[in-house]
C-alpha cells in the first residue's frame, strides 16, 4: 500500500471516531432535555396529609333470616346500613330503591306464592367502597292449602 492510502484510512477513522462521538454525547443531551421532571424538586417543604379513616357499617339484614317458611303474603325486611347509602331491594315481582335516612332501615315487601329470591344491595356514598349485597331466599305457602 502506498504512504498516501495509510494516511487517508488513519485521516478517515479518527475523523469517523470524532463524529461518532460527537452525535452520541449531542443525542444523551437532546434526550435528557425532552424529559420533563414527574415530580417537584424540592419536596422537603411539603407535607403529606395523613388518609383519613371513615368508619364504615357494612350491610346486615337482621330478619328475616334466609330460607325461612311464611304464611303471610308480605314479609318485613330489616337491618343495618350506612347512612345516606342507596338501599335497593330487587325480586322478580317488585324492586325498591331508597336512599337510608339512618342507620336503621326497614321496608314491607310482597311475596309470591311459592320460592322468593330477593336481592338486597348496598351502594355506599363514598365511590371508593364497594356495593355490598344479600341474597334471601324467603318461602311463601299459603296456609289453606
Amino acid at each position: 500500500m502506498k504512504k498516501e492510502t495509510v494516511i487517508a484510512i488513519v485521516f478517515g477513522i479518527f475523523l469517523g471516531g470524532i463524529v461518532a462521538f460527537f452525535i452520541i454525547f449531542q443525542s444523551k443531551n437532546l434526550e435528557l432535555n425532552k424529559n420533563k421532571a414527574i415530580a417537584p424538586k424540592d419536596t422537603t417543604s411539603q407535607q403529606v396529609p395523613a388518609p383519613s379513616i371513615e368508619t364504615y357499617q357494612s350491610l346486615e339484614v337482621t330478619s328475616p333470616d334466609d330460607s325461612i317458611i311464611t304464611d303471610k303474603d308480605s314479609i318485613t325486611i330489616s337491618g343495618k346500613i350506612q347512612k345516606g347509602s342507596l338501599l335497593v331491594i330487587e325480586s322478580p315481582i317488585k324492586d325498591i330503591a331508597q336512599v337510608a335516612d339512618s342507620e336503621n332501615f326497614s321496608v314491607d315487601f310482597p311475596l309470591t306464592l311459592g320460592e322468593n329470591s330477593i336481592t338486597i344491595v348496598a351502594y355506599p356514598k363514598s365511590n371508593t367502597l364497594r356495593p355490598q349485597q344479600k341474597d334471601l331466599k324467603i318461602y311463601y305457602l299459603d296456609s289453606q292449602l
